[in-house]
């Protein structure tokens, strides 16, 4: 089995490969305290740059430049967009609008107007180098690039925790009469309750259900 390098260019990359890698059994480089944490990120630097799977399952971190004699699986470079919420990505449109950043962009000036959405996102990033990555996307997107891919909104559903004789899963909605809520059961996702948190799902279910995420 060749060694192997994964390019990674954010922290959402590095979760996603990690998590993969984590899967097919690889670990960390054992050091003096023993084997590093499986943590979803690690990096603290500059991104991009590479996560070595070695051919004794392994993991190293290392810059692109010591990627000779490796397989390269995965170029996160290519083509990649940072996931942002609607809510986000709409005030980011708007903040465009508003101070006509089409035709104009005086970086210190304008960002001082940022609107409160993408002021919470920005600084929410977890680390110094992931809200950099995310001032530069927002530079990026007011000189006319799209660095974003708006998420897809997510709901939660209640359904059984196993299938039935002919192999469906039975979902809850809710039935209104007489100004009082109750729970049914009905087959496909189409017809259950979506949800807009698990806490509020949960409220619901019983203890032959489960609760899960959907796309809304």
């Amino acid at each position: 089995m060749a060694n192997k390098a994964y390019i990674v260019a954010n922290e959402e990359q590095e979760r996603e490969v990690l998590k993969k890698l984590y899967g097919q059994g690889y670990k960390w480089k054992q050091h003096q305290n023993g084997w590093l944490p499986q943590q979803d990120i690690f990096w603290i630097g500059d991104f991009p740059f590479c996560l070595f799977a070695k051919d004794n399952y392994l993991l190293k971190y290392g810059s692109i430049k010591d990627i000779r004699n490796h397989e390269i699986v995965y170029d996160g470079r290519k083509g990649s967009k940072m996931k942002i919420s609607k809510e986000v990505y709409d005030a980011l449109v708007e903040w465009k609008s508003v101070y006509g950043l089409n035709d104009r962009f005086t970086a210190v000036d304008d960002l001082r107007h940022l609107p409160d959405e993408v002021e919470s996102w920005y600084w929410d990033g977890g680390t110094r180098t992931a809200n950099n990555q995310r001032l530069l996307a927002i530079i990026r997107f007011a000189i006319g690039e799209q660095p974003f891919e708006i998420e897809k909104s997510k709901k939660w559903v209640v359904r059984s925790k196993g299938k039935n004789s002919h192999g469906d899963y039975l979902y809850a909605t809710l039935k209104y009469d007489d100004n009082l809520t109750d729970v049914i059961n009905c087959y496909g996702e189409n017809y259950a309750k979506k949800f807009d948190t698990k806490e509020e799902a949960e409220s619901w279910a019983n203890a032959h259900q489960e609760v899960i995420e959907v796309e809304a």
